[in-house]
């Protein structure tokens, strides 16, 4: 029944399966013209955009819609979080992701880390390192957490973290010649 948004959602998440963005965003868009109060279909939607699509500020809305329809809903909520960081609206981004940190029971790693990514572009060096230490907590040996948690403490002027986060971050495989350059000469003594 091509007037169904279930169908159009389940032929959206099929078209998401075979990576064909384009095909995934116009049915799903068809979802949500049937049913806009579908929370699932509006979060596929904004997957699409941010995800797919790498585009965070189309996919904010979207995001915003799901979390609108089911407030309790941490996924939805961490990936608009993810998605106004990305999109540069670092405050809002807080606010949200800070929401589902704040959730009773909630023993994720991603809000922690969103939280400490947006901290970060923030300059908010101290908020970054307390949650991106939570991310790790949860989630250890992740690279990229490891040299946002280097430059947060780096950002602080604590030279011990920087240099233990920063080498853990290497030893993980992680990729950015501005760290390694930055780690090398702290370790070196000349910065």
């Amino acid at each position: 029944n091509p007037g169904s948004a279930v169908v159009r959602l389940g032929l959206g998440r099929a078209q998401i399966a075979r990576r064909d963005a384009d095909g995934a965003r116009a049915e799903l868009q068809k979802a949500v013209e049937i049913d806009p109060k579908n929370a699932e279909a509006q979060y596929q939607l904004g997957y699409v955009q941010h995800v797919m699509k790498q585009n965070a500020a189309a996919a904010a809305g979207p995001y915003e819609k799901a979390v609108a329809l089911e407030p309790g809903n941490t996924l939805f909520r961490t990936s608009l979080g993810s998605a106004l960081t990305d999109a540069g609206q670092l405050d809002r981004a807080v606010e949200e992701l800070t929401k589902v940190t704040a959730t009773e029971g909630y023993g994720g790693w991603q809000a922690w880390y969103y939280l400490g990514a947006a901290q970060l572009k923030a300059s908010r060096f101290k908020e970054a390192a307390a949650a991106l230490e939570k991310a790790l907590a949860v989630k250890p040996d992740n690279a990229q957490a490891e040299a946002f948690l280097a430059w947060s403490y780096f950002g602080l002027k604590d030279a011990a973290n920087f240099k233990a986060h920063g080498a853990k971050a290497r030893s993980l495989g992680y990729k950015d010649a501005q760290l390694f350059d930055r780690l090398a000469k702290v370790e070196a003594g000349q910065a």
